[in-house]
């Protein structure tokens, strides 16, 4: 069964991979247009029917991310299935791990983030919230605090950190954390934070010293907090 759902959940995370990849260039091609000639060329690649044709498009270098991407979001079911999470934990967890592959992939492609993408994640928290009413109603009232202090404090503290990097945060980058917040709690959401800012530091270091980035360039850091809740749930596993 563990085997099973990360295998079903690896090819889902290649759909929504592909369409992210489409997606995002929806966004990019959007950014000279005027505002309702942007909906018209976003509305066509939100539609999941814009999957068949991006996939003609995609080189093999796009095939390789796929792969390690999908590989990579199967695996952190397989782990959280191993460490026998309640189903309600773990339909939460592969709502925010597909979420986040899409702002991974579009964020990297575009460095935006829509807000849809932390809205959708925000919306589909409430009626989980409803089925850990149903099953897990000892813990639902400490639940519903987690999720408002993980918002509330977590968007305070990077709308601020937001503020003193002078806009090296992006806003996009504050809505999806504090939306992450609302998912998971503050402090998994922090840990995950974390995690990515580490990454994002090594990657940074790497991209200068190959002179592939210099100090004035922008690195996304959608990509670096997907990896980081991947690294706390690989980190819970076998902590």
């Amino acid at each position: 069964m563990d085997f099973l759902a990360a295998g079903l959940l690896f090819f889902a995370s290649i759909i929504v991979v592909v369409w992210s990849f489409g997606l995002a260039d929806g966004i990019s091609s959007s950014v000279s247009l005027s505002d309702d000639e942007a909906r018209l060329v976003l509305r066509r690649h939100y539609h999941p029917a814009a999957v068949l044709p991006i996939i003609n498009n995609l080189k093999v270098s796009h095939w390789v991310q796929i792969f390690i991407l999908s590989v990579t979001t199967g695996f952190v079911v397989f782990l959280q299935m191993r460490r026998d999470e309640f189903w309600v934990e773990l339909l939460k967890s592969v709502v925010l791990l597909l979420i986040l592959l899409v702002v991974a992939v579009v964020d990297w492609k575009t460095t935006k983030i829509p807000n849809f993408l932390p809205i959708s994640l925000v919306a589909l928290r409430v009626p989980i919230f409803l089925l850990e009413f149903f099953f897990r109603r000892e813990q639902f009232k400490s639940s519903i605090i987690s999720s408002a202090i993980g918002l509330l404090i977590g968007l305070l503290i990077l709308v601020f950190f937001s503020i003193i990097t002078k806009g090296g945060f992006g806003m996009g980058d504050v809505k999806i954390v504090a939306a992450t917040g609302f998912s998971i709690g503050l402090l998994s959401t922090m840990c995950s934070l974390l995690y990515g800012m580490i990454l994002c530091m090594f990657a940074a270091v790497f991209l200068i010293l190959s002179k592939k980035k210099t100090l004035k360039d922008v690195i996304p850091f959608g990509p670096f907090f997907y990896f980081g809740y991947v690294a706390l749930v690989i980190f819970g596993t076998f902590q």
